[in-house]
Parts: structure tokens; sequence; C-alpha cells
């Protein structure tokens, strides 16, 4: 293997192969519609931005930070309502997280082990749950890596830890809870410095409040359309009450830590290629830290300092996870951007040497294993083309070609399933709280947003005043099947103001509004 990676890597630059296999290995997902609901929220969410609303006072609500949401717009505005343009931005993010993980292992190491370290995270990213969407997660794997880049292979100075500030809080402006990091990361910045013996301590004090500055810049930026709005109430509410009141409203830390750990031992549910290739993750990792742990004291300065960094960005981002009292498999894709960084050097051993013979065979087959695994994703695509005269495919794809017939002027509808055909049709769900299905249904959602007075029935009210053009789901005879207040009112109102249209899709119930009677003749 040793020879073909060679032989690919001096004909062709770092950066075009690991772009090449970034697209390939993403490609066939480009055109499949329903890969994670997070995906179609967080496209509603920038296209309100690209509407003229700022985050949290438009006609959508999510308590998500505010870059993630022009993040989302930056990229529907190039996209033009294309999917498949999405998720080729996603796979750029992805090759140029890969192509900065690269660069990074070959300083410690060589060129072998930084070519694994990228591809290892284009596979990781790409293999595991919402990983071929593009999630927030995608959103600050560039910033997470490059964080790493500067507080381990620059020297710390005031510029730098200005760079490293801003560019970390940046992450944190997308994922709230990643603000852990930046914390983090601020402590290990200030012991590092002010055990620098070779720096005066004024230039000491300027590094540390550096950091914070850079910091502080970035969330001055996030901040400041609020305060020439004069909306620095909304701002307040979505960034900081809100998601707080959210974290106290969930589930305990033991019950985040059990369902992280169930996830990770039966990913094989997501993939049957994501768990052979996560077992022999799981072993390289085993290895590392045992070599780590056993040689630390003989490391260089600048290896030291990049496993101590390693450290603190899982150590923080794990507390980030289990503190936000609620987890989700796509989670675990800000963890896995750093795995590579450690696991590189045994990689590269397993399959270039002969160190690791069992593990080398056990190697190919999960290689194997994961290209089946994307032969038979091409196969569906391929398909598609040949059945429909098109690759596109999924359940929000019928949705909106549905709307397009049914509600040609955009009038606010109700989704209660895959909802991308909001953004897809460029409609608007007919209250805020709709913006994801399943945010009316959470109780916990709706008092941290609205108060405690507020419930699913109090919504289910508003939705029933505010009459949508559509409605669409499935089963919406079983809907609110726990709460049989809200089940009650929905029944009454389909029966009373809608009528089901028939489409070609039997599974779907789709609901529009019957015309007003006229009024009698004098």
């Amino acid at each position: 293997m040793r020879r073909t990676i060679k032989s690919l890597s001096s004909a062709v630059p770092p950066w075009l192969l690991l772009g090449a296999i970034a697209l390939i290995t993403r490609f066939p997902y480009f055109f499949k519609a329903d890969i994670d609901w997070d995906e179609h929220t967080f496209l509603l969410l920038g296209q309100s931005v690209l509407d003229g609303y700022l985050p949290y006072t438009g006609p959508v609500m999510d308590i998500k930070s505010p870059f993630l949401w022009y993040g989302f717009a930056a990229l529907s505005a190039f996209a033009f309502k294309q999917l498949w343009i999405i998720r080729l931005l996603g796979t750029i993010m992805v090759a140029i997280a890969g192509t900065l993980t690269y660069s990074y292992v070959k300083k410690i190491s060589d060129h072998f082990q930084g070519l694994f370290a990228g591809i290892t995270l284009i596979l990781l990213v790409n293999l595991n749950a919402g990983g071929q969407a593009v999630l927030s997660e995608h959103l600050v794997l560039i910033p997470l890596v490059l964080t790493f880049g500067l507080l381990v292979f620059e020297p710390i100075n005031p510029k730098v830890s200005y760079g490293a500030g801003a560019v970390a809080t940046v992450a944190a402006m997308v994922r709230l809870n990643l603000a852990y990091a930046v914390l983090f990361l601020g402590i290990y910045l200030t012991i590092i410095t002010l055990r620098d013996r070779t720096l005066a301590l004024g230039h000491q004090l300027l590094t540390i409040i550096s950091y914070g500055l850079g910091s502080l810049t970035v969330v001055m930026v996030a901040i400041l359309p609020y305060a020439i709005t004069h909306q620095l109430d909304q701002v307040y509410f979505g960034l900081i009450k809100a998601p707080l009141s959210y974290a106290q409203e969930q589930a305990s830390i033991l019950t985040v830590i059990k369902k992280q750990v169930q996830y990770i031992f039966t990913c094989h549910v997501t993939s049957i290629a994501l768990a052979a290739f996560s077992l022999l993750i799981f072993i390289a990792i085993a290895i590392a830290l045992t070599t780590i742990f056993s040689r630390f004291k003989t490391l260089t300065a600048i290896e030291q300092k990049y496993y101590q960094v390693l450290l603190i960005y899982w150590s923080s981002i794990e507390v980030s996870i289990i503190k936000s009292g609620v987890f989700y498999p796509h989670y675990n894709l800000q963890l896995i951007v750093f795995i590579p960084l450690l696991i590189a050097p045994i990689f590269s051993k397993i399959f270039t040497t002969k160190s690791y013979p069992w593990l080398k065979k056990y190697g190919y087959v999960a290689w194997v294993i994961t290209l089946v695994h994307w032969s038979l994703q091409y196969q569906i695509t391929i398909k598609n083309i040949y059945h429909t005269g098109t690759p596109n495919y999924g359940e929000s794809m019928e949705i909106a070609q549905i709307l397009k017939q049914e509600n040609p002027e955009s009038l606010p509808i109700w989704i209660t399933t895959k909802h991308l055909a909001y953004w897809l049709n460029h409609v608007y769900p007919v209250t805020p709280i709709l913006t994801h299905p399943s945010n009316l249904k959470k109780e916990f959602l709706i008092k941290s947003w609205y108060g405690d007075q507020a419930s699913t029935l109090t919504e289910l009210t508003n939705i029933v005043q505010a009459k949508p053009h559509s409605i669409i789901g499935t089963e919406m005879e079983r809907y609110f099947q726990d709460n049989p207040p809200a089940q009650l009112l929905l029944d009454r109102l389909l029966a009373q103001h809608y009528q089901l249209i028939e489409t070609n899709y039997s599974y779907l119930q789709f609901y529009q509004l019957k015309p007003e009677p006229d009024p009698p003749k004098l």
C-alpha cells in the first residue's frame, strides 16, 4: 500500500488527492434528500437570513448560534435551491479539513502519515451518522482544525493568540457548546504562556489578553447587527436565555453518557461499514494512547504540545456534549475531527509495515466493506436516474413536487415529516415553533422558548388560529398519540377546515385548506 500511496502522491498534489477522495466518497449522497432533519432546519434558518431577518427575529425559530444561521445563508446563496450544490460545498469543507490535518501530521511525522490522517478524517466524517449531509458540525471542521494548528505549530505571541481566540470563537458562534473549548484552550494558553520564562511579563500578559480580545471581537461582530437594529433582547434570548433553559430541561449527565456509549457500540445500525471501520479505529486509538503514555517524556516539546492540545479539545468537547443534556449521533463528528491527528502513525504502520499483520488483514476487510457500502450508494443513484430520469430522491423531494402544484403562491404551511420542502419551495412554516417538525412535541423546548405557561396545546392552538394553507404528514390521526387533548384538537382542525388531496404518494397525507364558502346572496 505504501507504494500505491507514494505513486499517487508523487503524481497528484495532496490537496487534490484528498479533494478527489472526498468527492468520490460523498458524491452519491449529493442527491439523497433526507439524511438528517437538522440539515433541513438549518437551510430554512439560512433562507430567513437571506430574506432579511436576523437570527431569532423572523418567521422561523431555533436556539442555534448566529453564525450557523449566517453560514447556511451563505451556502443557500450559492446553491440556487439545488441540494447537490449544498452537498458539494460540504464536500469542499471536508476536503479542506482533511488537507489541514494532512499538513499538521506531516509536520510532526512524515508525508505518508499525513496522507493517512487526511484520508481517515474524510472517511470518518462521511461514514458517521449525518456526516453525508451538511450540518453545523461541517461548518466548524475548518475552524476547529485551524485553531489546533495555530496553538501547536505557531510561536505563541499576541498576534497568534488573538487569531486562535477569534477562530475558536467562530466555531462557538456556530455551535454554542464549543464555548467550552474556547474556555479550556484559553486556560491552557494562559498556563503555557506564564510558564515560558523566556518571555517578559508584559509580553506574557499581552499574549493572554489578546486571546480574550480575539474571542471578544467575534462575539461583538455577532451582536453588532442587533445593537444597530435595537434588538439586543432577541440575541440575549436566542444566544443565552433559551439555550440555558433548554439544557436545564434536558436529561441527566448519566443519561447523556449512556446514549453516547450506546451509539458507539451499536453504530452497525447506522452502517456496517461504519462498524467495521470503527473497530479498527478503536484498536488504533488504544495502541496510540499506550504508545504515547509510555514514551511521553521522550517526546519533543512540539509533540508534547500536540498531544496536550488534542487532549484539551477532546475533553472540552466531551464535557460540552454531556452538559448539553442531550445526545444525537452527529454530535460525535466534533470528536471525530481529532481522531486522525492521534492515530495517523498507527494507521500508517498497520498498512505500510509488518508491525501489525493481524490488524493489516482486518484493515483490508474493513476497506472492502467500506467500498461495497459506497458502491451500493452509487447503485441507488444510477437506478434513480434510470427509472425517474433524475438522480434526486427522497420524501422531501416528493413533498416539494406536490407543493409546487398545490401551493404556487408559497403560502405558510405545516410539514410534520421530512421538511426540506420548506427550503426547496421557499415557503415558511405557519408558526416559528414548526421550524423543526419535532419541536411541537417537546414540552421542555416550548417552555424554554416561551415560558412555563406555554405547552404543546397552546402552540397547537396558535396553529389552528393561523390556519396553514397545507398540512403534510403521515398517520396524522396518531400524530399526538401521547397527548390526547392535542390529538383531539388536531382531528377537529382537519375535519372542519381541511380536505384530503389525492397524490401519487400513498404514504403521504396532504391536507389543503377548504375554500371559504360563498356568502349568502341577498
